[in-house]
């Protein structure tokens, strides 16, 4: 026991979880920055305003750090966070025109969040700017009900300059110039794959940094695509499509770390498994230090020894390619050029077509609309004169489906309870001590910087403000409080009702649908492979492509199958173990596809067209069993056959190991989607 709560132990488990949630301290260095603006922000605006705007004044620049989750180039998100403040000073013109007239406020809730929940067909970014946007119209509805002596015109104004500080200091390092771009993000990636390695017997971790990892190198992607169409300049367009070359290097060994990730998490590893692990790791270290202008020393000693000795080789083979992956990125872009790729963006059109009564979101952004204007309608009903903060609690946990909504109240509420206990102890103990406002200065920061970290942390930490605050601006603080908290149980009991009472939606609703979009991309992996397999390196961008999705669709499994744990709706125990299953064989195929596509591609081609056919018709026969699994899902008939009966026909032993266990696992998630899940 002693051993485990040592310092050392501490203190590695404390650096590991900052390192899963804010790898390379990106958040953290926003946090110090946002702090700052807050401090700016409150100073300019109480010289300006007095006193009671003080509170608004801080919250513009967090809201600023808040949306710094879009995505894009410095310019989109620019345009977005001014979009953000402009729009903000409308709503608190309209929302102050409506909380004098009683009921009637719900008219513009409603309107504006479902405005919010459709936005998302046409930009998640813009879905973003508009909660916000939502967020500090209710807020000026709270000043106006605590009769404040403040003007319309100072509340616009502080809105304006808040919001105007925030994005000043947001913006105040320039990421214009690829060469800082590139020092400062690449390293990022570097230590990003270092902690997929570290991690890659802890299946937990192991897939938040992977999926972490993946969503960092997409939204690089994005950043460099849509600024490359607007570089003229010869030597930029060349430095871009270096860059480009690092990030799609980068990419190709996360998948392929990926790859051995069922070796490793297999539990029978022995002594080798691991020098090769730490000797990958140390060479990923050594490419991190050419973004510094240091000349990487690349090891192989250990490979050397991995190569030579009797262990499974696929695994062996996996291993080489990461080494030459490795020494690819470490020479450079100069052999081959990637470019960049347009971004694509919906049209209004599209988000017309989404005002249907089947369509997911439209059904979702009513039931939200009705959800926040009930809370708005029952407070002013019943003369609850904190009824504004119901409807911030509801939009704290509302979610798409019935899952989700108890699994975000269920944290909200454990982070509500922890920061209740934890404010009022601080308030007990430094209130009345000069120790208390620099505390309150350290827990505004925290409730900035750990937004990246579980909603019950960041939760807690808002609750532990918020107690901090009520007790600067009133001795009787704990009525505050405490209707606070009652605030939170009628918000869930509203939202919960309304998405339960209107097209409840289920978590386990959307199990089976999202196994068939994962084999489906599986599926399309597999043609990718299949056919002329001499010119398998034209295809890689679009193999990453396709990756990328998968495990998007991934993650929304996963999600699905946790929500309809707490559901106890239609599945089972035994249900969620056989979706587990599912889950555990998909990414399986996925590594063991991936794994396919790597060793092809690194054989001779003269050694590929000699035994293409014979390729082909194994590739073919695993695609046409994808087909098979569709088919069983749709309810369609099919036919699915668990032996081989001798219709594999290739004998290269390396290519036979890998179809062979991508075989086996198509027939046990064949068993799991068979046993039970309902469809």
């Amino acid at each position: 026991m002693i051993k485990f709560f040592s310092k050392t132990w501490i203190k590695n488990y404390f650096l590991r979880y900052i390192y899963i949630y804010d790898p390379g301290y990106f958040s953290l260095i926003y946090a110090i920055k946002t702090l700052i603006a807050v401090f700016l922000s409150i100073l300019i605006n109480y010289f300006l305003f007095g006193f009671t705007i003080i509170i608004w004044a801080g919250l513009l620049p967090i809201y600023i750090y808040f949306l710094n989750t879009l995505i894009g180039d410095k310019q989109t998100k620019l345009k977005y966070l001014i979009l953000f403040v402009l729009l903000s000073c409308l709503a608190v013109f309209i929302f102050s025109i409506f909380a004098g007239l009683g009921l009637w406020l719900f008219i513009p809730v409603v309107v504006l969040t479902f405005v919010v929940g459709m936005s998302s067909v046409y930009n998640t970014d813009l879905q973003k700017v508009l909660s916000m946007v939502l967020i500090n119209g209710l807020v000026a509805c709270i000043y106006i009900n605590s009769n404040m002596p403040i003007s319309l015109r100072d509340e616009i104004l502080t809105i304006f300059i808040g919001g105007m500080i925030g994005i000043s200091m947001h913006f105040f390092i320039s990421f214009g110039k690829y060469g800082k771009f590139t020092k400062k993000n690449f390293p990022t990636l570097l230590f990003d794959l270092e902690l997929m390695i570290k991690n890659i017997d802890n299946s937990i971790d192991y897939i938040k940094i992977r999926n972490q990892t993946l969503t960092q190198i997409e939204t690089i992607k994005y950043i460099l695509n849509s600024k490359a169409g607007k570089i003229k300049d010869p030597y930029l367009i060349k430095n871009t499509k270096r860059t480009l070359f690092y990030l799609y290097r980068i990419e190709e060994i996360c998948h392929s770390i990926n790859s051995i990730h069922h070796y490793f998490s297999s539990g029978k590893n022995d002594l080798l498994f691991y020098r090769v692990q730490g000797e990958i790791i140390n060479n990923l270290k050594e490419l991190s230090r050419m973004f510094e202008g240091h000349r990487p020393h690349l090891s192989k000693n250990i490979l050397e020894e991995v190569l030579t000795s009797d262990t499974n080789q696929v695994f062996v083979s996996s291993i080489k390619i990461i080494y030459n992956k490795i020494e690819s990125f470490r020479r450079g872009g100069e052999e081959e050029a990637y470019l960049t790729q347009p971004i694509t963006h919906k049209n209004f059109q599209e988000v017309f077509r989404a005002f249907r009564y089947k369509n997911p979101t439209f059904r979702y952004s009513i039931k939200y609309a009705i959800a926040l204007g009930a809370t708005i309608f029952i407070a002013r009903f019943l003369n609850i004169d904190h009824g504004i903060w119901i409807t911030m609690g509801a939009m704290a946990i509302v979610k798409p489906n019935l899952g989700s909504i108890k699994d975000a109240s269920k944290e909200y509420f454990l982070g509500t309870f922890l920061g209740f206990v934890a404010g009022i102890l601080f308030v007990v103990l430094f209130g009345k001590t000069v120790v208390f406002y620099p505390l309150f200065a350290i827990v505004i920061f925290l409730f900035i910087y750990l937004r990246v970290y579980p909603y019950s942390i960041w939760s807690a930490m808002m609750m532990i403000a918020f107690i901090m605050m009520f007790a600067m601006l009133k001795e009787d603080f704990l009525e505050l409080i405490f209707n606070r908290l009652l605030d939170v149980l009628i918000a869930f009991g509203v939202v919960f009702g309304a998405f339960w009472l209107i097209w409840p939606k289920y978590s386990s609703d959307d199990i089976m649908p999202n196994i068939k979009n994962s084999i489906l991309l599986l599926d399309k992996l597999a043609g990718m492979i299949y056919g002329d397999l001499r010119y398998l390196d034209a295809k890689r961008r679009q193999f990453l492509s396709i990756e990328n999705k998968f495990f998007e669709q991934y993650n929304l499994l996963n999600v699905s199958i946790n929500d309809a744990r707490k559901e106890n709706k239609f599945y089972s125990q035994e249900d969620i173990q056989n979706a587990l299953k599912a889950i555990k064989y998909l990414d399986a195929l996925n590594q063991n596809i991936n794994k396919l596509y790597d060793y092809l591609l690194n054989l001779p081609k003269e050694y590929l067209n000699t035994h293409q056919e014979l390729f082909d018709n194994d590739i073919k026969l695993l695609i046409t069993r994808y087909e098979m699994l569709t088919k069983l899902i749709d309810g369609m008939p099919y036919y699915f056959k668990e032996e081989k009966d001798g219709r594999f026909l290739a004998t290269e032993e390396r290519f036979s190991m890998i179809i062979d266990d991508i075989f086996v696992l198509q027939n046990q998630l064949y068993l799991a989607i068979l046993s039970n899940i309902k469809h």
